[in-house]
């Protein structure tokens, strides 16, 4: 009787851990959104998402180590290069998964404190075409969890206030085109 492979058996499972942890924290969002009213009625990615794609990433590592340490043991029965396979493609995909995860726990940072932390806080403070697809994004995210769409509040204030200067604008020039004449 042959013996097996058990750092093969490792490696592989160690490959599909990842892809089960990547998908996971692709797929399913785990963080209570809090702030802009909608009260924990919704969750979008967060920091458990980055915990699994790091953990994917890991584990994919693992992966690769035991599959080509399984190489060695080439008269055992069992897999030999799955681990190494599956490992190599899960960390690459790790990594891109992890840069859009990364991206979405900005958005539920932003959204948590109430647009005052967060690198899409810096980002947007001056940029008004950023505010006004925050603004559209948080209207559309407060429609789903079925809260008062008041959207993302600074866009609001920066867009009367500059309504109400072009506004006053209009009214001098207005003012000054009558008495010229």
């Amino acid at each position: 009787m042959q013996k097996k492979n058990v750092k093969g058996y490792i490696g592989l499972f160690l490959g599909l851990a990842s892809i089960i942890l990547i998908l996971a924290a692709c797929f399913f969002p785990m963080t209570k959104l809090t702030g802009f009213g909608l009260d924990g009625k919704m969750s979008f990615f967060g920091t458990p998402n980055v915990i699994m794609i790091w953990s994917a990433i890991g584990c994919a590592v693992f992966a690769i180590i035991f599959g080509a340490m399984s190489k060695k043991d080439a008269d055992k029965k069992g897999p030999r290069k799955p681990g190494v396979i599956i490992g190599i493609i899960c960390i690459i995909l790790g990594l891109l998964a992890s840069l859009v995860v990364g991206f979405m726990t900005s958005v539920t940072e932003f959204i948590n404190s109430e647009g005052e932390t967060g690198m899409i806080a810096e980002l947007i403070n001056d940029n008004k075409d950023v505010q006004k697809t925050m603004d559209d994004l948080l209207r559309a995210m407060q429609k789903a969890a079925g809260v008062e769409e008041k959207g993302f509040p600074k866009y609001s204030e920066n867009n009367e206030s500059s309504k109400t200067a072009a506004d006053e604008t209009s009214d001098n020039t207005e003012a000054s085109v009558n008495t010229a004449e």
